[in-house]
């Protein structure tokens, strides 16, 4: 029986580490409202974290494209 449960905690832990492969694949980005709350959010790793004050929303951004002089310019839409 406890044979049965260490083989199958490693095999789980086996598992989730060839999953990953060893590198990332998102980062948190934060972002704070204007009413000075935080806000966690994931990203890619080939993003950019941007994140809009007005509707509190944090989105992810192209490395290229829709930047002004490297910061996010603003979402429209949804």
């Amino acid at each position: 029986m406890i044979r049965t449960i260490t083989l199958a905690v490693a095999l789980i832990f086996i598992g989730t580490a060839a999953n990953a492969g060893g590198h990332y694949t998102h980062k948190l980005c934060h972002g704070k409202t204007m009413r000075g709350q935080t806000v966690d959010f994931r990203c890619g790793i080939a993003e950019t974290c941007c994140f809009d004050k007005v509707r509190a929303k944090g989105y992810c951004g192209k490395k290229t494209g829709r930047r002004l002089m490297g910061r996010c310019m603003i979402k429209l839409g949804r």
